[in-house]
């Protein structure tokens, strides 16, 4: 029969309990990375059109020297744009583990509504937005065509992370 001396199972017991407390720390040290929240958003259409006038343009024949004014006529430019409205949330930027510091961007993703299938999200000029320091953070969405309907979809990221928001249509 075994037989255990009281000192073996006092450094046994100990040693459990020190693993513990590490993997503990350890595991609250991980939790600690703040992530950012679903992002909450709205898509606004801003109308600036602008009209450009008619001109006229005098064109004289070199060989004849017979003038021709040819008169185009003006026309109204629609001048749309959507801004996405991103509702920020309470982030304060962090040092990480490595001394870098994490900042809270979005990523804007789109693509047509009819589109068949999981995939065809494109993402918003290839580029990251940092939160800005107001209530709302806007991102201008220009090159929509002028009728139609459009998905986007809006990720909070915080260093590698992704946070999904859902739906909207334009």
């Amino acid at each position: 029969m075994w037989c255990l001396s009281k000192k073996f199972v006092g450094l046994f017991s100990v040693l459990i309990l020190l693993s513990m407390l590490f993997l503990l720390f350890v595991g609250f040290c991980v939790a600690a990375d703040v992530k950012p929240a679903v992002p909450s958003f709205t898509l606004k259409e801003i109308s600036q059109p602008y009209d450009v006038p008619p001109t006229t343009t005098t064109i004289v024949d070199p060989f004849t020297g017979e003038e021709t004014t040819i008169t185009y006529p003006g026309y109204t430019v629609g001048n749309k744009t959507i801004y996405i409205v991103i509702k920020n949330q309470l982030f304060t930027p962090y040092k990480n583990a490595n001394g870098e510091m994490v900042y809270l961007y979005y990523e804007c993703l789109y693509r047509g509504h009819y589109y068949e299938g999981e995939g065809g999200w494109s993402i918003l000029y290839l580029e990251f937005y940092e939160q800005s320091d107001l209530e709302y953070t806007f991102i201008s969405f220009r090159g929509l065509p002028s009728s139609g309907k459009v998905d986007v979809k809006v990720k909070g990221v915080n260093r590698n992370t992704y946070f999904y928001a859902s739906f909207a249509d334009v």
